[in-house]
């Protein structure tokens, strides 16, 4: 997603949302007597942790600068089940790998081709509430192949949900001069993957802002 000199800084606001994460769960327990099973825990732990027994190595990726004044919104879904609890996430940066937006929230009871359209309505929605982002060289970049043929596809097919989704994808990048949506393999996609898993357990979305 960002050089390597960049990306510490997209890990560093990663543990702060987990640290908001566990605020949350702490307050439920204090305030609402409720109790965290370790079950729950360990599964809220699992989706963001990998074991690293289990990875394969992934092809090398060489990365390049964006150009000049363009930003990048990797943007990701996440659904534990077919349907399941879901999330999305998403992290806008700069040409230099600055994070300038970083974005998770539970959206329901989705399916993960569903989540993945979720996540670039998302991400364009919070273009369009920047003035400053209209006009600007954006991209939408997403490890699904079957969201950007959706969104690039003449015709639209799938539930009413999809269409009137995919029709508000196609009025905001209309209304921002155009941002492409275009498909990286998910290794390349790893921090907005992160995201989405997190947002499947978020009581609340997170939204943060940097200067645009």
């Amino acid at each position: 997603m960002c050089p390597k000199q960049n990306s510490l800084r997209a890990w560093s606001s990663l543990f702060y949302a987990v640290v908001w994460t566990v605020w949350e769960a702490r307050n439920i327990c204090v305030f609402e007597e409720k109790e965290v099973s370790i079950v729950y825990a360990s599964d809220l732990v699992n989706e963001v942790c990998v074991d690293r027994r289990k990875c394969t190595v992934c092809p090398k990726q060489v990365w390049f600068p964006h150009c000049v004044n363009s930003l990048k919104f990797n943007v990701d879904g996440s659904s534990r089940g077919k349907p399941g609890l879901a999330g999305i996430g998403c992290v806008l940066c700069n040409e230099n790998g600055r994070v300038l937006c970083l974005f998770l929230a539970h959206v329901g009871i989705e399916d993960s081709n569903t989540t993945k359209i979720m996540a670039i309505h998302r991400a364009l929605q919070l273009c369009v509430t920047k003035p400053a982002l209209i006009g600007r060289d954006i991209v939408i970049i997403i490890d699904s192949k079957v969201a950007v043929s959706w969104i690039n596809n003449m015709e639209v097919y799938g539930s009413l949900k999809h269409v009137e989704l995919i029709y508000n994808i196609r009025g905001f990048s209309k209304f921002l001069g155009g941002v492409p949506v275009v498909y990286n393999p998910r290794h390349t996609n790893s921090f907005a993957d992160s995201l989405a898993k997190m947002g499947s357990n978020m009581m609340e979305d997170r939204l943060e802002w940097g200067d645009i």
